[in-house]
């Protein structure tokens, strides 16, 4: 019944059979447009690097309608997350190369909005040819199970593209690892279950 209190007996039984939930259960795949030219020695399924993203969500929006003097609410259409952000450390590159992570996502930037990475914004460069990516530009984000052996949902955001590539911030004192911001945009997303 819904009126009853939940001991903490079912707590402890409904947590040994579903568990939680953690979050470093995830992958994340990229699919760059062909024209970019992903680096041989970094794989697309960049999760060695990743260190968190958050998963999209929707919600429905709402109207209120009024019927005799009454307050309705009435569902009109959704509105999805428009946006993903990724925290994620910068890879050594090889040498004399740079973090090619980083400069893959500036060249997949700039694959839609036609500002070379070499350029930045010099005369001639600010304008160019614009254009949506095509359906096969994507990011995959898969949540793992708890064994993390086994992919349960995978959240595909479709013509995604990169609309930020972060400052990469150094310090001489500090030995952790140089990380910086990834912000997508996406035209939709889907969400296929494996279970």
């Amino acid at each position: 019944m819904s009126d009853e209190i939940k001991t903490l007996d079912e707590f402890y039984l409904q947590m040994a059979e579903t568990g939680l939930r953690l979050q470093h259960q995830f992958q994340v795949v990229f699919y760059p447009p062909t024209e970019v030219s992903w680096p041989a020695t970094l794989d697309k399924n960049i999760s060695l690097y990743a260190e968190g993203v958050n998963v999209p969500g929707r919600a429905q929006n709402k109207q209120t309608i009024k019927y005799l003097g009454y307050p309705f609410q009435f569902p009109t259409d959704m509105q999805v997350s428009e946006l993903i952000n990724m925290t994620v450390r910068c890879d050594g590159g090889v040498l004399g190369t740079g973090s090619l992570l980083r400069n893959a996502m500036f060249d997949w930037a700039n694959s839609i909005s036609n500002i070379p990475r070499e350029d930045g914004l010099t005369l001639g460069t600010g304008g160019g040819r614009k254009r949506l990516p095509t359906s096969t530009t994507k990011v995959e984000v898969k949540l793992l199970d708890e064994t993390l052996t086994k992919i349960m949902e995978t959240y595909t955001l479709h013509g995604a593209f990169p609309t930020s590539v972060g400052d990469m911030n150094m310090a001489a004192e500090a030995g952790a690892p140089a990380t910086f911001e990834l912000v997508f945009s996406y035209q939709y997303f889907t969400v296929k279950s494996t279970v």
